[in-house]
C-alpha cells in the first residue's frame, strides 16, 4: 500500500514542499547531484522527479519536460536491482500517464539494468579498496 493512502492533500503536499537542506534530506541532496553529472556527461537537459516525500513529483517532472516539447523523454532510475515497487510498478505507470497527455513524446524507460553491467560498476568500486 502506498506511503500517502489516507493522508490528506495538504499533508502530502506539507510533506513534498518542506524545506529540504543537505542534513534532512541527503537523498535529495544527492539526487541532484547524480543529475547534475548526467546532465553534463551527456549535454542533455536532465530533470529529478520523485515517487513520494519530495517534489516534483514524477507527474510534475514529466509535464515540465512536455513543455520543452521534446521528441523524447528518456527516464532512468537510480535504483538498480529489480524488485523495488517505484521502479517496477510506480514508474511505468507515471509513463504511461504522461504518454496518455501528450502521445507524440517517445518515451524511453532504461531499465531493468543489466546485472552483469551492475556487477562490473560494483567492481570498480571495489577495486579501490583491494
Amino acid at each position: 500500500m502506498p506511503w500517502n493512502t489516507g493522508v490528506p492533500k495538504s499533508k502530502k503536499s506539507k510533506m513534498r514542499n518542506w524545506p529540504r537542506t543537505q542534513e534532512n534530506d541527503p537523498y535529495s541532496f544527492a539526487s541532484a547531484e547524480i543529475s547534475e553529472a548526467l546532465s553534463n556527461q551527456t549535454g542533455y537537459p536532465v530533470s529529478v522527479g520523485y515517487n513520494e516525500f519530495c517534489s516534483p513529483s514524477l507527474d510534475e517532472a514529466f509535464a515540465a519536460a512536455m513543455i520543452m516539447n521534446p521528441e523524447k523523454i528518456i527516464v532512468i532510475t537510480p535504483m538498480m536491482t529489480r524488485g523495488g515497487e517505484h521502479s517496477e510498478k510506480d514508474i511505468p505507470e507515471a509513463i504511461k500517464r504522461a504518454k496518455k497527455k501528450n502521445p507524440k513524446i517517445e518515451f524511453a524507460y532504461v531499465w531493468p539494468f543489466d546485472m552483469k553491467e551492475i556487477a562490473t560498476f560494483l567492481v570498480e568500486q571495489l577495486k579501490r579498496y583491494f
